[in-house]
């Protein structure tokens, strides 16, 4: 019989990142949001150098959070779902994102009325 590549606690370890990384990528977004509503409040006029500072904050942190967050789930589903389903799971992710992204830069294109 063959052990498992993971334990419980690893498990357990596991879930209890992946809650405090959801909390820390929401309260990023709740800073970021607020920031934004004030400056538009302030007709992004005047003094909005506390509002800047916190989108200067979002911008330096969040890529490492997400990062740190891909690395959860993918060992979590690893974990969850077994090896070969997360690498599925994984490959219709990233196909949803591709599909997204030609999406959106067919969007962004301009083009000429007749």
């Amino acid at each position: 019989m063959s052990t498992p590549e993971w334990d419980d606690s690893e498990l357990t370890a596991l879930k209890a990142e992946d809650r405090r990384l959801r909390v820390v990528d929401g309260v990023l977004d709740d800073m970021l949001m607020a920031a934004t509503h004030s400056m538009e409040a302030k007709n992004f006029q005047g003094d909005c150098q506390g509002e800047l500072s916190k989108v200067e904050h979002h911008q330096s942190v969040s890529a490492s959070v997400w990062s740190e967050k891909a690395e959860v789930t993918d060992r979590l589903w690893d974990i969850e779902f077994g090896r070969e389903r997360a690498d599925q799971m994984r490959a219709e992710v990233a196909a949803r994102l591709a599909d997204s992204e030609r999406t959106a830069q067919k969007s962004r294109r301009i083009g000429r009325s007749r």
